[in-house]
């Protein structure tokens, strides 16, 4: 059977659709910050992903690297603007970094921890750990919860 040339796609035409039919083209779906850690926590506790990010941990990938790719999918879903994906980065490092902890899993929260990853003294993490809790605590008192639920 012969290719048939005249009925095939112009080349190009992929390109030309209407503006405005992207995701990320339309109004976020989560507006507030508060939402958007909402909508990752849920994620991120979520039976079926625990297991997938728990293994993508355990290959070393730096929890920076795994956040910023949860991010942009965010993004590029129409889920939330990138603002509110930068705002967000720490605060999914932390949840990845609890979950890890929880597991027992060794992690490598960015690319240049690599070289430290064997050698970290545990009282550095510690330090760390201690750290974050306080910081935690304090936005919890200020927003009344890290991932209080907003009554609809």
């Amino acid at each position: 059977m012969k290719p048939d040339f005249l009925h095939q796609p112009i080349p190009g035409i992929s390109l030309t659709g209407a503006p405005g039919n992207a995701p990320w083209e339309q109004p976020p779906k989560h507006a507030s910050l508060d939402e958007v850690i909402d909508y990752y926590s849920d994620r991120l506790v979520d039976e079926d992903m625990i297991g997938n990010v728990i293994d993508v941990i355990k290959r070393d990938i730096p929890l920076l690297t795994i956040a910023e790719g949860m991010i942009r999918m965010g993004i590029m879903e129409g889920i939330h603007t990138i603002d509110a994906g930068m705002l967000v980065k720490p605060v999914l490092v932390e949840l990845m970094i609890a979950l890890a902890e929880i597991y027992g899993v060794k992690y490598v929260i960015q690319a240049e921890d690599m070289q430290t990853l064997r050698t970290m003294p545990i009282e550095a993490i510690e330090k760390v750990m201690a750290e974050a809790v306080t910081e935690m605590q304090e936005v919890k008192e200020e927003t009344g919860g890290l991932i209080a639920r907003r009554k609809k």
